[in-house]
């Protein structure tokens, strides 16, 4: 017991993510951070957010912009974190680049809590900086590039992510309602309302809306970015329901890290979990995760995240302690 008090107790101390949606089980560590990192990574990003000069470019021309901009967005091109999105989104703004940053905005709308912060850890001392950058960048994105709709989207995933009061948006439950009816705002992004309107309003009004969301192809073809929401609900139509669990399925024997992560969560949901065992496709998994976590600390890859899957596991070997207080 001690050793996981003195654990938690330096990792607190040297990192901070924001915690996500405290309904929905999403990776969660010590006293509430979000877990996913990836150590190779996250100096490059938190480097870019400490930048200034990234953050003061309206004394600059065309040519000085994209010198400094340019090495920047190519160097977190593979990056696909929210904060990695945001920062890429609000330099394309200052080059005008409106088509670049509509491309990502629609990634940042269509991202899960699972991997939200993925290469995205800093320091508590820089948290607040941080936090104004933030602000910063999603009131330059308002201002010249979002609609009223999408920028209340972006607070929204904001929010949910942050937990902070900055990104508070301000709807009645009638006029959310009717917002998440919208074919083209609503229905087609249930990543960011179902969610939202799971923690404001009843169960079953966001289990309708999920439901209603999964008539439209377009969501169906994006399956890959909405199966994380069966961990609350796998949905009624049988054929749309044996879609996900096909999908969970392949994620298992995935090569992708981020597969697997999300396979071992959703399979620890009893209903999923119930749903492959009648079709004789569920297996015990605990050695498997065990080796798969470890392989992933060994790395340094999410390096966080698999330290707490392993003390979870109640593999509480003193080596990756140091390796992940180093």
């Amino acid at each position: 017991m001690k050793f996981l008090e003195n654990c938690y107790r330096v990792l607190d101390s040297k990192i901070l993510v924001p915690r996500p949606l405290d309904k929905f089980k999403v990776p969660i560590l010590f006293k509430g951070k979000a877990a996913i990192d990836s150590k190779k990574q996250k100096t490059k990003l938190s480097d870019h957010f400490l930048n200034e000069a990234l953050f003061h470019l309206e004394d600059k021309n065309d040519i000085e912009k994209l010198d400094l901009i340019y090495p920047v967005v190519s160097q977190l091109e593979n990056d696909h974190g929210l904060l990695s999105l945001l920062l890429r989104s609000f330099l394309f703004q200052q080059l005008g680049n409106q088509g670049k940053v509509t491309e990502l905005m629609d990634k940042i709308y269509q991202i899960s809590p699972l991997l939200s912060f993925k290469n995205s850890t800093f320091k508590q001392e820089n948290y607040k900086n941080v936090l104004s950058k933030i602000e910063l960048m999603t009131q330059y994105l308002e201002r010249l590039s979002l609609g009223e709709r999408r920028s209340q989207m972006l607070k929204v995933i904001l929010k949910r992510e942050l937990r902070t009061e900055a990104f508070e948006v301000d709807f009645s439950l009638q006029e959310l309602r009717e917002v998440v009816k919208s074919p083209i705002l609503g229905l087609r992004y249930p990543t960011v309302w179902f969610p939202y309107l799971y923690k404001r309003d009843s169960f079953n009004q966001a289990i309708d809306y999920f439901e209603k969301t999964l008539e439209l192809n377009e969501v169906q073809k994006k399956i890959d970015s909405i199966t994380w929401l069966t961990q609350i609900h796998l949905p009624r139509e049988s054929s749309i329901r044996e879609k996900f669990l096909n999908k969970i399925i392949q994620m298992q024997s995935s090569v992708e890290s981020e597969d697997k992560i999300l396979f071992f969560l959703l399979a620890e949901n009893e209903t999923i979990k119930n749903n492959l065992s009648t079709q004789n496709k569920f297996k015990p998994l605990f050695n498997e995760k065990r080796e798969f976590f470890r392989e992933l600390l060994k790395n340094g890859d999410y390096l966080y995240y698999s330290f707490y899957q392993l003390l979870k596991l109640g593999d509480e070997q003193e080596e990756y302690f140091f390796q992940v207080a180093q």
